[in-house]
């Protein structure tokens, strides 16, 4: 935390902080496979841009954060036998007016347990909600997360697993904190635009054109799950999540989809190559 090495009982921010006060922050999440950090400069590169949408300047630079976490996950490798989580937060910093800003912003990278989905996700896939709550600033990763958690409490009240944002058109843009996309017609679709470009989403579309899927980035409507085969979502700590239904529609057959089966061994295959 700003440069020293504590336990996280003894990590804390100033309640002056724009962080805490306003939401005013952005941050990024990335794994380990065999205890190496996971597709890091992405992250780097992600977290930097969210830095200058956001009007934040790092106090590291790139090369010097990447150092930080390698010794941080150093330093925690006896206490976590599985894999860890990473989170790197960028808080806009402490402010005497409660507005502006001082240039030396909060910088804490924290060192998680990963908590693994249930295996029934990726057997039978999940459910999905609809939310026109949407994010603020949808390309950047803002610790403002209060309309994501909002859709998220409401779909699971209705006994759903998550919620999809969409717009007034009805057009799908992404899941609480997922990127989503579906099979038609054996072409891979996913959204483009009002989207967090997620890293894991990258590497799925990778994938898909090395299995040879045509790839199209466009808009999805609501109206269009009618004619979706199969349908998923992707983030760094879930990978790739079968989706079997959105809302009242049936995503398919209602079950989980052969291509989307090997979307799952081909991720699990990419990230075994890191061990």
């Amino acid at each position: 935390m700003n440069g020293i090495f504590v336990n996280p009982d003894k990590a804390f921010i100033s309640v002056s902080d724009l962080g805490f006060q306003r939401g005013w922050g952005v941050f990024d999440y990335l794994r380990t496979y065999n205890h190496q950090p996971f597709c890091l400069e992405e992250h780097l590169n992600r977290l930097f841009r969210s830095a200058k949408s956001t009007f934040i300047k790092p106090p590291v630079s790139k090369t010097q954060l990447w150092g930080i976490v390698d010794q941080l996950i150093s330093k925690n490798d006896r206490n976590f036998k599985e894999e860890m989580g990473i989170k790197l937060i960028l808080a806009a910093g402490t402010s005497s007016d409660g507005v502006s800003p001082t240039d030396r912003p909060a910088l804490v990278i924290m060192i998680l347990p990963i908590v693994p989905s249930p295996k029934s996700y990726y057997k039978l896939g999940i459910k999905l909600a609809l939310s026109k709550r949407g994010r603020t600033q949808p390309t950047t990763k803002s610790i403002d997360y209060l309309s994501a958690m909002l859709a998220m409490s409401e779909a699971k009240k209705r006994g759903f697993n998550d919620a999809l944002f969409i717009g007034d058109r009805d057009q799908i843009f992404e899941a609480t904190r997922s990127n989503f996309f579906l099979f038609h017609d054996n072409k891979l679709i996913t959204p483009k635009r009002d989207i967090l470009l997620g890293i894991t989403r990258a590497l799925v579309i990778r994938l898909a054109k090395e299995q040879g899927f045509p790839i199209l980035e466009r808009d999805i409507f609501f109206s269009q799950l009618d004619e979706a085969d199969e349908a998923f979502i992707t983030n760094t700590s879930q990978e790739v999540v079968p989706v079997t239904r959105v809302e009242n529609k049936i995503i398919g057959s209602g079950k989980v989809g052969a291509r989307t089966k090997c979307l799952i061994k081909a991720f699990q295959e990419m990230t075994n190559l890191k061990k």
